[in-house]
């Protein structure tokens, strides 16, 4: 067993890499692997994004996406529709939050607002 430098999880002599992060035993760390970790959990695009995250308040490079909708106009209020998306980017470590505006995809937000 070792100890990987990076996460500091305990791993098992025969990887040559740590199962958790990707990193070798002498601290070298893979970026394929932390964008394949992303990418079961995110779109391409923001495995993309996450992969070369850094905090600019921290400089922590752990990250978290979400994604928040609002409405943007008077008979979107009326209607209840939510047409206005935002991805929030949250920090893991001292969670500082930062808004991007979403790219709007028009007949995927009219079928998202349909399906609920």
């Amino acid at each position: 067993m070792w100890q990987c430098p990076s996460c500091k999880e305990t791993v098992d002599e025969s990887l040559s890499a740590c199962w958790n992060c990707g990193t070798s035993p002498d601290g070298v760390s893979d970026p394929a692997f932390k964008k394949a970790l992303l990418e079961r959990d995110h779109s391409a695009e923001q495995a993309d994004f996450l992969a070369k995250y850094r905090c600019p308040k921290c400089g922590h490079q752990g990250a978290e996406i979400e994604t928040i909708r609002a409405a943007s106009g008077l008979v979107s209020k009326l209607l209840h529709l939510e047409s206005a998306r935002f991805e929030a980017v949250t920090c893991r470590r001292c969670r500082y939050t930062e808004l991007y505006k979403a790219d709007r995809n028009t007949l995927r937000d009219i079928l998202a607002t349909l399906a609920g």
